[in-house]
């Protein structure tokens, strides 16, 4: 490390030694309050790095002076050349000496840099170390009105502010170029414009058109039915809405178009097409909300590590009195969450630029997608990275925005309005007389132009009757009456009543849900599932259609099945269909660095069970990694990845335990205490139970699945047991002559040669009289020296092939890969190769085969319709040999998992140009003899069916018009709609076009004609109506006259409530060489 003056002298620090570490300073202010109300300040940012260096041990003095020195003085510090965020302009903040034992000391060093206001421009790249990122951040773009192309929501929440109107307290208005919502605070309140500072209005919150973009929670964009907004914004890369309540959410962008059914938390779209600057986004339901709508850039930022964390922050005040009574005020509350990414070091900047762009931004940030917990709207508290050589980590703490309370509604304040006029426009609080009576005003939406109704009929939807003209009283009420009389006699006995019946109530166990397996009539002996019905029959039915069936006992742990597979406590059974591989169960639960499941079988049947890394694959056994295979012919197997690991073995298995044990470091495979094979795999595998059953009736019994806790440290050394019980103590001494007079001690031998032992009844000391011992000689004398041996010689010589032949050298290994040695007792190497012994040393490379797409997402409409610009994908494919690429010289084949799907290959290019059906293709290569192979997976993502609430949808179209034939525009621009009850659809389109392009340079002119079309998904296409020609664009004398186009057709007759798919197409009617034009402009269509 170096630090470089102002005056350009740069001073060597030392070595780094340790990992550095950087971070941020961040001076904007984010202040939350005890309610949970945010407020963000933006400001300047500063980086600061610590760095721990190694120094030699006589130099510690002359850099504590040297530091001492630069105390109070500005310099760059560079810890690392390459890397930026290790090169901080600045002050050290603190450092600590640590004189270690010579050679090496060391030093602690933090720096504080100043204040920054920019960051580097992003380059775009992926910091994950392989893959992608798994840690992400949505930058959301800010939304204002020049973004906002369009809304269906008004923003009609109350009368546009007048500065001469005088306002009682209570009254609502909005200020359009504001978006904002506000109160009177005070009666008589005229000329104070609520923006200012009067002091005499309450901000009440954004409009309602507004609220999903005011970047806060708590505050709600609403309507009847839906909710359509056109979003522009340079590089929309996602699109997320959080406090949804709605069926459905669809986005629809150029070449994309995706429907995510709503549901509780965050719903997200991370994959919209590069160059994406235009989004329509439509929510519908029965009743729409909508707390946030975020579109932006999504940038990564690592691979999460396991174990993120999640909480909440509750701003809820508890307070405990002296006497232990508690006052609880219920506030809002937020999210949180920690999470720690693995990052290349060459793309540390990268990363700590993103993050310190957003620092005063609510973002969401993205811990793992699909898990609402770990996707967290606010702002980072903290974060560090670490820098390693090729992969540091990002340790970063999110504290999301709070979920507060909107601003309480005041009272409504009642406002005399005179009698009721038609051109004037009222608000909630308005009492007029109309039609003799008086009425006040109760929608909370001004209008103008809604009458009062007739009496009888005392309210509507904007008026309630306040007071109504008086009628004739009604009769008065009848007087009490009087005291009951004396009771009389008693009657005749009544009939006889009918004999009471006893209900009975009846119980049977099984274990399956509908009754069938393991039906039984008296205890439940660990079965799964309980029946039971009531009935005026003391007898128990046998028929276990008659019984209503529940759950009795779930398994020891989180199990799903699927396919014909049920789980019955701690067993799974294959109850129906027929024999096939489809139906398993598996755990939802796995455990990470060490997991045991065993199970017994039940012989006779063919079933698979054991240890998964991704158990939802499929019901299948060739997904299993390691699983036992127990035979319908009582053999045993073992299968790995679907594949035998070897022959049949262990005929005529018993009743013993099937266990298969992972540790960290391999899998053993037991059947009952007998380890019958192990295998080495790597640590930090996480392992769900799954399985495979093929026979009908095939069941797995007594599964237990539980995490392997690692192996235990060694136990300290035991005490020193008692004494013997039979009285008798040895005692032992040493000297150097057979009477022990000579060197004699009772302690250590000390290279003494004769030994001496006696034993008595006294455990005390040893005696110090040599003629008490008996001695015996433990060590005789030193023998005579041996003669000299010959002396011995090792040679080595390297070489490349095995015969030493080639490329032999007797002192340069380098890059050889053969080495030989031989020994004799002379010196010089022997420059024969025939000498020496030769051994293989250095390997061939290795081959690997990469794709850049593994998996290929197929867009789908509802009808199971591939949609237009989804395919073709392209995956490029690459084989290298070590660090050479031989993708040139490889042999490529492709193989699909069905017929509906089709590829091609050329030039490093799998292109993919049909995938009617999801699957599989299987990319192989051989080279050099060896094949290697990498499967690309299709998946179809098919859309939600249109629901039959949306009445109307738009979809924009943006096409350019220059051919004479019709430029159809294809599914992914096309509108999906519910023709309705009434089985009637009306589409719409109208645009402004300009002439462009054109040949010469006189006088240039272009007329469009257009149609829009119709079909059931995956049908063909029917006009709606005829063509449709446009006015004319001209270019006259250089200057532009636009033309228009206006198409409205209609369709009836159609199937009632069926979907629909709706496109608009153009052609050039007439122009010059070269003219055409742009439509762009939104089809709408509606029932």
């Amino acid at each position: 490390m170096r630090v470089v003056l102002d005056n350009g002298t740069s001073v060597e620090l030392g070595d780094t030694e340790a990992t550095p570490t950087i971070g941020i300073t961040d001076y904007s202010r984010r202040v939350t309050d005890d309610y949970g109300v945010t407020t963000v300040v933006e400001r300047t940012f500063s980086r600061k790095m610590s760095v721990k260096l190694a120094v030699p041990f006589d130099s510690v003095s002359a850099l504590q002076q040297r530091l001492a020195s630069l105390r109070a003085s500005s310099a760059l510090w560079v810890a690392d050349e390459q890397i930026a965020w290790l090169s901080v302009r600045g002050f050290y903040k603190d450092f600590d000496l640590d004189h270690a034992a010579p050679p090496l000391s060391y030093c602690t060093l933090t720096v504080e840099g100043l204040a920054e206001t920019a960051t580097v421009a992003d380059t775009g790249i992926d910091p994950a170390v392989t893959g992608a990122s798994t840690l992400l951040l949505l930058q959301p773009a800010t939304i204002t009105t020049s973004n906002l192309v369009s809304s269906n929501v008004p923003e009609n929440d109350a009368a546009e502010w007048s500065a001469q109107t005088t306002y009682p307290r209570g009254a609502r208005v909005i200020k359009a170029t504001k978006h904002r919502l506000y109160e009177s605070a005070s009666a008589g309140n005229v000329g104070n414009d609520p923006a200012g500072v009067s002091g005499k209005w309450i901000d009440v919150g954004p409009t309602k058109r507004w609220a999903m973009f005011d970047q806060a929670l708590g505050t709600s964009t609403t309507a009847a039915s839906s909710v359509a907004v056109t979003i522009d914004a340079p590089a929309i890369q996602a699109v997320a809405l959080l406090d949804v309540t709605a069926t459905s959410v669809r986005v629809q962008a150029t070449g994309y178009d995706r429907t995510i059914a709503a549901g509780a938390g965050a719903i997200t779209f991370l994959d919209l097409p590069a160059g994406t600057t235009r989004v329509i986004v439509t929510t519908t339901g029965s009743s729409v909300a909508i707390g946030t709508l975020m579109v932006g850039k999504l940038v990564g930022l690592g691979i999460t590590e396991a174990s993120p964390t999640a909480g909440i922050t509750d701003y809820s005040r508890k307070v405990v009195d002296d006497f232990g009574a508690v006052t609880i005020v219920e506030r809002a509350w937020s999210k949180r969450m920690t999470a720690k990414a693995l990052i290349r070091t060459d793309a540390v900047d990268v990363v700590a630029n993103r993050i310190a762009t957003v620092r005063a931004q609510p973002s969401l940030w993205i811990g793992q997608t699909g898990l609402d917990s770990l996707i967290v709207y606010g702002f980072f508290k903290d974060f560090a990275i670490e820098v390693e050589t090729n992969v540091s980590k990002l340790s970063l703490t999110i504290e999301g925005l709070s979920k507060a309370a909107p601003v309480a509604r005041a009272p409504i304040v009642l406002v005399p309005r005179g009698p009721y006029d038609a051109t004037l426009s009222y608000g909630e609080g308005d009492v007029v007389q109309y039609g003799g009576s008086s009425w006040q005003y109760i929608n909370a939406e001004a209008s103008t132009g809604n009458a009062p109704p007739s009496l009888p009929t005392t309210e509507n939807a904007f008026w309630r009757v306040f007071a109504s003209s008086g009628v004739d009283g009604r009769d008065g009420i009848d007087g009490t009456d009087g005291r009951d009389g004396l009771n009389g006699s008693d009657g005749a006995p009544g009939a006889r009543g009918a004999d009471g019946r006893t209900s009975y109530i009846h119980y049977a166990y099984a274990n399956s849900p509908d009754g069938a397996v393991d039906f039984d009539l008296n205890q439940p002996n660990g079965r799964a599932y309980e029946g039971s019905y009531t009935d005026f029959v003391a007898a128990d039915s046998a028929d276990r259609n008659a019984y209503t069936w529940r759950e009795y006992k779930g398994p020891p742990f989180g199990m799903a099945a699927r396919g014909n597979a049920v789980v019955a406590g701690n067993s799974v059974i294959k109850n129906g269909g027929t024999d096939g591989w489809d139906s398993d169960a598996y755990s939802t639960v796995g455990f990470r660095n060490g997991a045991v499941v065993s199970f017994k079988g039940t012989g006779n049947q063919n079933i698979m069970a054991g240890l998964n890394t991704d158990p939802t694959t499929d019901g299948g056994y060739m997904s299993l990694d390691y699983a036992w295979y127990l035979r319908d012919d009582r053999f045993v197997q073992i299968f790995e990845s679907g594949v035998p690991a070897g022959p049949p073995f262990l005929e005529n298995y018993g009743d013993g335990l099937f266990t298969l044990d992972y540790d960290g470091k391999r899998v053993r495979y037991l059947y009952g205490d007998t380890v019958l094979r192990s295998v080495e795999v790597a640590s930090g595998k996480t392992f769900y139970f799954d399985s495979s059953i093929r026979t009908v009736g095939g069941r797995i019994n007594q599964i237990s699945f539980t995490a392997r806790g690692a192996d235990g440290a060694d136990g300290l050394d035991g005490t020193n047991g008692l004494n013997g019980t039979n009285g008798q103590s040895i005692h032992i001494a040493y000297a150097d002559n057979a009477t022990g007079t000579v060197n004699f001690t009772t302690g250590a031998a000390a290279g003494r040669a004769y030994i001496g032992v006696y034993t008595d009844t006294n455990p005390g000391a040893d005696s110090t009289d040599p003629a008490a011992y008996g001695w015996t000689l433990i060590r005789g004398a030193d023998g005579s020296n041996g003669l000299p041996g010959p002396g011995e010689y090792v040679h080595i010589a390297y070489a490349d092939n095995p015969s030493g032949t080639l490329n032999f050298h007797l002192s340069d290994p380098s890059n050889r890969a053969y080495i030989g040695t031989y020994t004799d007792q002379i010196a010089p190497d022997s420059t024969s190769p025939a000498d020496y012994a030769w051994q293989l040393v250095k390997g061939a490379d290795a081959v690997l085969l990469t794709l850049s797409l593994e998996t290929i997402i197929v867009a789908v409409d509802s009808a199971g319709t591939t949609k237009g610009g989804a395919l073709p994908r392209t995956s490029t494919l690459k084989v290298m040999a070590g660090s050479t690429d031989v993708t040139a010289s490889s042999i490529i084949s492709l193989a699909a998992s069905d017929a509906g799907i089709s590829a091609t290959y050329n030039a490093g290019a799998v292109v993919v140009g049909t995938a009617n059906v999801a699957g599989y293709i299987d990319v192989n290569a051989v080279y050099a003899g060896a094949t290697f192979t990498r499967r690309l997976s299709i998946v179809r993502q098919k859309d939600a069916a249109p629901p039959a609430s949306q009445t109307s949808a738009a979809q924009q179209i943006s096409v350019i018009v220059s051919a004479t034939t019709y430029n159809e525009t294809g599914a992914s621009k096309s509108v999906i709609l519910s023709s309705g009850s009434g089985g009637r659809l009306v589409s719409y389109f109208s645009a402004e076009y300009y002439l462009e392009g054109g040949t010469g340079t006189g006088n240039q002119f272009f007329t469009p004609a257009g149609k829009i079309q119709y079909r059931a998904p995956g049908g063909s296409w029917n006009d709606m109506g005829a063509e449709v020609t446009g006015s004319q664009a001209r270019v006259l004398g250089g200057a532009p006259e636009p033309g228009t186009i206006n198409i409205s057709h209609s369709v009836t007759g159609l199937s009632p409530n069926a979907a629909y798919e709706i496109r608009v197409s153009f052609r050039k009617a007439s122009g010059g060489t070269g003219t055409q034009a742009v439509m762009n402009d939104a089809l709408v269509v509606s029932q």
